[in-house]
């Protein structure tokens, strides 16, 4: 089971911690996972692989909307200094991108709220949030097997310790992503 799923667990009693507990980056809130092993990608079924090829003619309506609520929540946090938004590098690359994600990076020090508080606050108003990704160094196997320590990569470290994905689905309304908007801004504010 643990080696299907990229050798990741999410069991407290398993971790032994991402290197440097005495920083930000040892806070353990509910997104909190170690990779213990390296492991796979083997979790999809035939079934499942079925169903998505059947939603392969959807695919260009999915990605027009998950772009219309990327641009919806830029717009909804833009001038907020405690907020940094996700860009595209160019105009000419905004058709292309298909926005797996939408993260957030937010200054929790500037805020005075910790992550974990951030997302609790989010899931009492009915919003999932999540954190992607543990900067990999930082994993349990690669420091036990390589040696990587803290340190190694300091944006990703810094990144990791700011960001937060928040809802992006095609399904969500207009309604849904300005709920979203207003309780993000009534968190930082």
């Amino acid at each position: 089971r643990l080696l299907r799923t990229h050798g990741m667990t999410r069991t407290e009693g398993d971790f032994s911690g991402l290197g440097n507990e005495t920083s930000t980056l040892s806070e353990r809130g509910p997104w909190y996972y170690e990779m213990q092993q390296l492991g796979y990608n083997y979790r999809i079924t035939d079934i499942q692989c079925a169903l998505g090829i059947s939603q392969l003619k959807r695919l260009p309506d999915f990605m027009r909307r998950r772009r219309d609520i990327v641009a919806r929540y830029n717009q909804g946090f833009a001038g907020i200094d405690s907020l940094k938004t996700p860009g595209i590098s160019s105009e000419k690359d905004r058709e292309h991108v298909s926005w797996h994600l939408y993260t957030l990076l937010i200054d929790y020090h500037a805020i005075g709220k910790s992550r974990s508080e951030v997302m609790a606050c989010l899931r009492e108003n009915n919003i999932g949030s999540q954190v992607l990704y543990i900067p990999v160094y930082l994993q349990p196997y690669y420091r036990d097997t390589y040696g990587y320590k803290p340190g190694k990569c300091p944006n990703a470290e810094h990144y990791y310790e700011q960001c937060l994905s928040l809802p992006l689905y095609p399904d969500l309304t207009d309604e849904d992503v300005d709920h979203v908007i207003s309780t993000v801004i009534n968190l930082v504010s």
